[in-house]
């Protein structure tokens, strides 16, 4: 968990990658926070779309590319996968890094 400047700078930027509804689309970047960081965010993001009428969530994971050559994979994908199952939401992977939720 992030605390003190770096908490407060993830938080500005979770706030704003979270876009707008357009065309009945909701979009939300979450690629560079922590995973728990995004699953907080991913369920905030989910219940603003539903709550504004959109049809589908597009979310934002990123291509991995700060976690190649390291030891372990990267673990963000894996928790929006998690969060979309755990609210019963479909999906589907768009292109590497984008996945589209269906609301």
């Amino acid at each position: 968990q992030r605390s003190g400047a770096a908490g407060a700078a993830a938080s500005a930027a979770a706030a704003a990658a979270a876009k707008g509804v357009a065309d009945g689309q909701a979009f939300v970047d979450l690629h560079g926070l922590h995973a728990a960081e995004a699953k907080t965010l991913l369920e905030e993001e989910i219940g603003r779309a539903r709550a504004s009428g959109a049809a589908v969530l597009r979310v934002c994971v990123g291509t991995g590319s700060h976690t190649k050559g390291a030891k372990t994979p990267a673990k963000l994908p894996n928790a929006v996968v998690d969060t979309l199952l755990a609210n019963h939401i479909t999906f589907k992977t768009v292109k590497p890094g984008l996945i589209e939720a269906q609301l």
